[in-house]
């Protein structure tokens, strides 16, 4: 079977619609049914994904927030939290010393 490649940009707006109408999709979780939810036992926070429980489990619930700024004294249970922070708060501040801290100072050893 052969297929026609057109760049997106050539096709007229109803072309590209019709075209993912075709596909076959799977059935999405349905978020909103809260049986589907994930709930912590020890704090009742509820996820939609039972990974984001598993996370929050090992490294947020109980926990004392382990992830410093270098710029300042804020602390996070996440190092996304961090590096969000440092964007937002300290977007002058120079980011390879902070990658080169995080990196030295994170020396946590999991065994499962």
């Amino acid at each position: 079977m052969k297929y026609n490649v057109v760049p997106v940009h050539f096709l007229q707006p109803r072309t590209v619609i019709e075209a993912q109408e075709t596909k076959v999709l799977k059935p999405r979780v349905d978020n909103a049914n809260p049986a589907s939810r994930h709930v912590c036992p020890a704090c009742s926070r509820e996820y939609k994904l039972k990974s984001s429980l598993r996370n929050h489990r090992r490294w947020e619930c109980g926990k004392e927030p382990q992830f410093q700024c270098p710029f300042c004294t804020y602390k996070a249970k996440q190092k996304m939290h961090v590096n969000r922070h440092i964007e937002r708060m300290h977007h002058d501040a120079d980011l390879t010393v902070a990658h080169k801290i995080s990196r030295e100072s994170v020396g946590v050893n999991i065994t499962t």
